[in-house]
């Protein structure tokens, strides 16, 4: 099995059934949400243009990743979760994931 956080399955098969985290429904009302921290985010790199038309969209129109901008749109999309009653959680920091 990989040492990342974020890998579920197990290699080979015979995965264990989730039971922490899984969707109930897609309609019912949303309770909790799982989010990865702001701080590891950031942009794909040039290097993924060939696959991501958004990355080839992005350089074509000269955007920057603004990483205080991306931490204060993350805490506003957490304050409008919590404001709506849903429970935030959070993923633990995975240096193999940081941009």
């Amino acid at each position: 099995m990989s040492s990342s956080l974020l890998r579920a399955r197990v290699e080979g098969g015979n995965t264990p059934e989730m039971t922490d985290w899984y969707l109930k429904s897609e309609t019912g009302p949303l309770k909790d949400v799982l989010l990865g921290p702001a701080t590891t985010f950031g942009w794909l790199g040039v290097e993924n243009a060939e696959y991501s038309s958004l990355v080839r969209d992005s350089l074509r129109k000269g955007y920057q990743f603004d990483r205080n901008l991306a931490l204060r749109q993350h805490a506003e999309m957490v304050a409008a979760y919590e404001d709506a009653g849903v429970t935030c959680h959070f993923l633990p920091e995975d240096p193999s994931t940081c941009m």
